[in-house]
């Protein structure tokens, strides 16, 4: 939900998120903000998608400027096993996410456009006195920029996300360390690095696929939708042959192109690695479905809601 009145307190900061999130009204009334925001009475909000289930708490948040209210909700639901094939996902700064069947997501990028915006913005910040009314404008304009873009690269990890879960029974993912792969690389004043440039382009491009976004998306909406999510280690995956499983560093003759020296095979490189990871999954559970090597995280949401009383619960808000 999106409240459109500018009313209450803005931060200090306006790229800064502020929120607070309330429990559950004394009284039932048919607007959540009508509930919870008392004071400015008479608030509008749009709907996204209507509340079903027990309200339990509602969170208030503003970012750039906009307001936002969201509804915890508690639902019972019956939640029939997933009949779909199985399928492991590559993600990388070239093709965002790329499946083992050969299906690929993207994810917006910003463009050289949107860029120059960027950094224009981030330059007016900068030139703005301290503590001025003037800096205070540009550091919104900046964030409402990047607000943007956010919600942008969001809203297409959730369609992908969804889409992904739905269709399949159990979903294979890599455990990605992506602070270790991220870092920079000029190096020390004694070894400075290499291609330095060329290293924080695949950095930023790999951030803003954000990886482990996707996979907390991927960890609640499996279980909606009835699947398994299975994390294996990467080690690998680019390197192995998915038809003679030769292991080859030297066989990816390019980014996007993986030619088998041992057998001949010729595959997309995103796609081989996707078909490495969904074997690596189905060994490493001892056949399909899997729940051996389900992310900690997964089971313990599980276990979290075993021990309430009957049935199952869902947060409302779906994608």
């Amino acid at each position: 939900m999106r409240k459109t009145s500018r009313s209450g307190r803005r931060s200090t900061s306006a790229a800064a998120r502020r929120a607070f999130a309330t429990p559950t009204p004394s009284r039932s009334r048919s607007s959540p903000a009508a509930s919870f925001c008392r004071k400015p009475a008479g608030v509008r909000i749009v709907m996204h998608r209507p509340i079903d289930g027990k309200i339990k708490n509602v969170t208030v948040s503003t970012l750039a400027d906009e307001w936002f209210v969201s509804a915890q909700t508690e639902l019972e639901t019956v939640i029939p096993p997933n009949a779909g094939p199985a399928v492991g996902i590559d993600l990388g700064s070239a093709q965002p996410i790329v499946l083992s069947d050969g299906a690929v997501f993207g994810i917006p990028r910003a463009t050289p456009t949107e860029r120059r915006r960027l950094e224009n913005a981030h330059r007016t910040v900068h030139r703005r006195k301290k503590g001025s009314k003037n800096r205070e404008k540009a550091k919104l304009s900046l964030a409402r920029l990047q607000a943007k873009a956010a919600r942008r690269r969001r809203d297409a990890a959730h369609k992908a996300t969804t889409t992904i879960a739905k269709n399949h029974s159990v979903v294979v993912i890599e455990d990605l360390k992506v602070k270790q792969m991220t870092k920079t690389g000029r190096g020390t004043a004694e070894a400075p690095g290499t291609l330095v440039q060329k290293k924080a382009n695949e950095n930023r491009a790999l951030l803003e696929i954000a990886p482990r976004t996707i996979r907390t998306m991927l960890e609640y909406k499996c279980r909606w939708y009835g699947s398994t999510l299975v994390v294996v280690d990467p080690a690998h995956t680019s390197e192995t042959c998915s038809a003679c499983g030769v292991v080859d560093a030297e066989a990816r003759i390019t980014r996007a192109r993986y030619v088998c020296n041992a057998c001949g095979g010729d595959f997309d490189a995103d796609e081989n690695a996707a078909r490495n990871i969904l074997v690596k999954g189905i060994s490493s559970t001892g056949g399909l479905p899997g729940m051996a090597c389900e992310s900690s995280q997964t089971i313990g949401r599980k276990q979290e809601d075993d021990a309430r009383e009957g049935g199952s619960s869902a947060l409302q808000g779906r994608e």
